[in-house]
């Protein structure tokens, strides 16, 4: 189950941070001795875990940062493409305006004809 802010308890929060406290040692010297052995305790907190094995990269690998360069043959079919989408759309537009004149003119000629 998530846990989330509406279940958050903050007395027992407290509680669990007041059981994991560090506990006052009433003489001062084995304080300092504590203190040292938790020192080393932090040294070697790391000293196991998954050991790193770095390998050379083989030269058909291709790196992480080529999937998001786009190389030059892309870039030039990308450009085509937006060219030859641009010109079409262009020529759509022209089919548009020629049919809606000729459209115009039917309608004019029409209203001729039948007015007389």
């Amino acid at each position: 189950m998530v846990r989330t802010k509406a279940n958050y308890v903050p007395r027992a929060y407290r509680k669990a941070l007041a059981s994991q406290a560090p506990r006052k040692v009433p003489g001062s010297s084995t304080f300092v001795t504590n203190s040292s052995s938790s020192s080393r305790k932090a040294e070697n907190k790391h000293a196991g875990g998954n050991p790193v094995c770095v390998c050379p990269t083989p030269k058909w690998q291709q790196g992480i940062r080529e999937f998001f360069r786009l190389s030059l043959k892309v870039l030039k079919k990308r450009t085509r493409y937006l060219k030859e989408q641009e010109a079409v759309a262009e020529e759509k537009q022209r089919e548009k305006l020629v049919l809606c004149n000729l459209i115009t003119e039917m309608m004019k000629t029409n209203r001729i004809y039948s007015s007389e």
